[in-house]
C-alpha cells in the first residue's frame, strides 16, 4: 500500500492549531499517511542581521563576535518556542490516532533574504510530500497587501502539489 505524504506548516498561530485539528480529523486511525510538521521561525530581527561596524578590527571583532552570539540565542529562543508548538501539534494528531512513527518535525530556520514559499516547496519535495496544508488567519485585503498572504502565494506557487487552505 502507498503512503500518502502530508506537509504541514507550522507556526505559533491559531490557524496552525485548526489546521492540525483538521488533518487530525482527516487522517484519524487511517493507515498509509505520513505526516510533516515543519515549523516557520519568524523573520529574524533586523538588528540581529548586521550592524555599522567599528573603526577598530578589534573593535568590530567584537561586536561581531557578540551579533553571532545574540542570533544564536534567538534561533535557540524561538526553537523552543517553535519546539512546543510542535510538541502541540504532535499530541493532536497522537490523539486522533496518527501513528508516531508516521510523524516528522522540521524547522525551516530563518535566513537573510529567505524565501518562504520555496523553501516550503522545496522541503515538500524533499520529503516527498504531495499535500501541503496551512492554517490561515481571515484578515482584510489590506493587512494580507501589506503583510502578505503565505497561503495565498503558496497556491500561486505551488504547481503540482494539493494544498489545503484551512481558515
Amino acid at each position: 500500500m502507498q503512503s500518502t505524504s502530508l506537509l504541514i506548516v507550522s507556526d505559533e498561530s491559531d490557524a496552525t492549531r485548526r489546521a492540525v485539528r483538521y488533518v487530525a480529523t482527516m487522517v484519524a486511525r487511517r493507515r498509509g499517511f505520513r505526516l510533516c510538521l515543519a515549523h516557520v521561525l519568524p523573520t529574524l530581527p533586523p538588528e540581529l542581521l548586521e550592524f555599522g561596524g567599528a573603526e577598530k578590527p578589534q573593535t568590530e571583532e567584537r561586536l561581531d563576535a557578540r551579533r553571532k552570539a545574540d542570533l544564536q540565542a534567538w534561533i535557540a529562543a524561538a526553537k523552543e518556542t517553535g519546539g512546543r508548538v510542535l510538541e502541540e501539534a504532535r499530541w493532536t494528531l497522537r490523539e486522533a490516532g496518527v501513528a508516531e512513527a508516521a510523524i516528522r518535525t522540521e524547522f525551516l530556520d530563518p535566513l537573510e533574504g529567505r524565501d518562504v514559499v520555496g523553501e516550503i516547496l522545496n522541503l515538500t519535495g524533499l520529503r516527498h510530500c504531495h499535500t501541503i496544508v496551512i492554517g490561515r488567519e481571515s484578515h482584510s485585503w489590506f493587512t494580507a497587501l501589506i503583510r502578505g498572504d503565505l497561503a495565498g502565494e503558496l497556491v500561486r506557487r505551488g504547481k503540482g502539489f494539493t494544498i489545503w487552505v484551512v481558515e
